[in-house]
């Protein structure tokens, strides 16, 4: 493969499939997935009101860390589990398990914490979250196997056909609960009838199917522990904004948050797809010691990731307040600013999440946690700070400056790391 044709490299004589095919379906994938969701908070904020937008954004907020935390890390886990030690069906067990008290902890905190005009929304919303993890469990068999045309048809599936169920429904009713129940029915009938058949015959296919090992269940949680505390840790971080804003602003001015902050979740969005599609590869180049290709591959994808913010970023300078008004309509208009804002927020925080995907790759979850735990102190340092001073773009500053922190941090790890005679990856 020529060096002008990928911003990666792939080992020479390898047999599978190539870098730029894996990350260039995983782009098609999320793209198509990040669109869609833009579309249904189109729809959202076209038939409910900026402080229904706002709420909804609250409830996001509480639901999304209880299943990253419940997630175990199951997809990461799989995909770089390249010597096979566990069974597909310990995968899902683990999966099983941990949606069943994500969930229960959602109709708890429904009923106990959140007002109740959020309470159905909550509900439905997080049970269409729950059936979208086992879509999560899948990807993670998909990506170990480099098929990521797999992950990308589910991901068009989910996403196009859940947000036009929701348009329809919504326009037709007014019901945002009603709509999120029309998206929990699709996205059951894409997980069950495709993407956990699928995974299933490429698991007996391979061999790699057989009743679950209690030990090896065991062994599964012990590792997936810190994955699962550094996605919590994560979300609470991605979060921590929206708690802020909601707090000290309001749901008006967490509304707009929710809208123009869609474009860091976009770019993050997508830029996970490209982290996915490469950890199995950079897995690969950690196991047989190839150090120099590992490091290049993550430092070229970081350059562009920045370059893409900072074009992102003046290119909404120039004309955000007119496309806020245009797609969202005049209730948005004059976030121009705040949205350049969050396009070099969301700069700084994709280069970390590539980082990331490199350290996952190296198997090392608690050098990985600890540079989480680092990152949620500084996020909620930096957020408080920003709102008591400056409002929503002190949150967006705070932001910016905890992604660059924790981008430092990982390279100065990934960089003084050694492979140890003897180590398995």
């Amino acid at each position: 493969m020529a060096r002008a044709e990928t911003m990666v490299d792939a080992p020479q004589g390898e047999a599978r499939v190539s870098l730029r095919r894996l990350v260039g379906w995983g782009l098609i994938g999320q793209m198509s997935y990040v669109v869609s969701q833009f579309l249904l908070l189109v729809a959202l904020a076209r038939y409910s009101s900026v402080a229904d937008v706002g709420l909804f954004g609250l409830v996001s907020a509480i639901t999304l860390p209880i299943y990253w935390f419940f997630n175990l890390g199951v997809r990461a886990n799989q995909a770089t589990d390249t010597r096979g030690t566990f069974r597909f069906h310990e995968f899902l067990a683990l999966r099983i398990m941990g949606s069943i008290i994500a969930y229960g902890l959602i109709v708890v905190l429904a009923f106990t914490v959140v007002d109740p005009a959020a309470r159905i929304v909550m509900l439905v919303f997080g049970a269409a979250k729950g059936v979208e993890t086992y879509s999560e469990l899948c990807y993670g068999a998909f990506q170990r196997a480099d098929r990521m045309s797999s992950v990308a048809v589910s991901l068009i599936l989910r996403g196009f056909g859940g947000t036009a169920v929701f348009w329809i429904v919504i326009a037709l009713t007014g019901s945002t609960s009603a709509a999120y129940g029309g998206l929990l029915a699709v996205w059951v009938l894409v997980a069950g009838g495709g993407d956990l058949r699928q995974a299933h015959q490429m698991a007996r296919a391979a061999g790699d199917v057989g009743p679950v090992r209690a030990s090896m269940l065991r062994s599964l949680v012990v590792s997936s522990l810190p994955l699962a505390f550094n996605a919590l840790l994560a979300a609470f971080q991605g979060a921590m904004p929206r708690y802020v804003i909601g707090h000290f602003l309001g749901l008006v001015a967490l509304g707009h948050f929710t809208v123009v902050g869609y474009a860091m979740q976009a770019v993050t969005t997508i830029v996970t797809a490209i982290g996915q599609s490469i950890v199995a590869r950079l897995a690969h180049y950690w196991a047989i010691g190839n150090q120099k290709a590992f490091l290049r591959t993550l430092s070229r994808l970081v350059m562009l990731v920045a370059a893409a913010a900072v074009t992102g970023s003046l290119v909404m300078l120039a004309i955000g307040n007119w496309l806020l008004e245009l797609i969202f309509g005049t209730e948005y208009a004059g976030q121009g600013q705040l949205l350049a804002l969050v396009m070099i927020a969301a700069g700084t925080i994709a280069s970390g999440t590539i980082l990331q995907s490199g350290l996952l790759a190296t198997r090392r979850f608690g050098h990985n946690l600890r540079i989480r735990m680092t990152s949620v102190v500084a996020q909620v340092i930096g957020t408080l700070i920003g709102v008591l001073t400056l409002g929503l773009p002190g949150v967006v500053l705070g932001m910016i400056a905890t992604g660059m922190l924790q981008s430092g941090l990982i390279w100065l790890t990934l960089r003084r790391a050694r492979i140890e005679p003897g180590e398995t990856v």
